[in-house]
């Protein structure tokens, strides 16, 4: 027989898991209706080509970022971050005045932070290539999470557009800036 310490501790292990299940539970269901649109969604199988980040997309830009900023959603229900970048180059929709913003899920707000594996990190001054498309709130968020995102870095070899998953420094892919152009001019044709 169990001594009630032994169950106690038992049962604490199973309420912690029940709780930890739930809190995974919950984040998935609040990336899913952020995301408000099927052609966002947040659940990666496979890494989206330049061709289909391209089709998926309602606005493609070069830029350097400008401005980063991180508080509650209107509900208070969820810390969002706002990107504002300075455009160089468009290659696909609107943007006015060189300037364009969107969203993605996670941030600082105060002294609760709240991060998502998949979302893109962003840094002020870096410059990027994005894919975003307009949710059901007609805010622009990227493509598949990181997967919207090239950041363009000077190498020995020239300029390269790379992209990287979170928390890793290694890129997934890595394409001189010039052949990333001509794929996307490609792919809007």
């Amino acid at each position: 027989m169990l001594s009630s310490e032994t169950q106690g501790t038992g049962r604490l292990a199973k309420l912690s898991y029940r709780l930890a299940t739930r809190r995974i539970v919950f984040l998935f269901i609040l990336i899913f209706l952020w995301a408000g649109n099927s052609r966002a969604s947040s659940v990666i199988t496979r890494a989206l080509s330049i061709a289909e980040l391209t089709t998926r997309s309602d606005v493609i830009v070069l830029g350097t970022v400008s401005f980063i900023t991180s508080d509650w959603n209107l509900n208070q229900k969820a810390i969002e971050t706002r990107i504002d970048l300075k455009v160089e180059e468009i290659f696909k929709g609107t943007v006015d005045h060189g300037k364009i913003s969107f969203h993605q899920l996670g941030g600082i707000a105060g002294e609760i932070a709240s991060s998502v594996g998949e979302a893109a990190l962003f840094e002020e001054g870096e410059r990027v290539a994005v894919f975003l498309l307009k949710n059901n709130r007609d805010r622009l968020q990227l493509v598949g999470s990181f997967q919207g995102k090239f950041s363009v870095q000077r190498r020995p070899e020239g300029e390269m557009a790379m992209r990287r998953i979170p928390g890793l420094s290694k890129p997934v892919d890595q394409v001189p800036l010039d052949i990333f152009k001509l794929q996307v001019r490609e792919a809007i044709t």
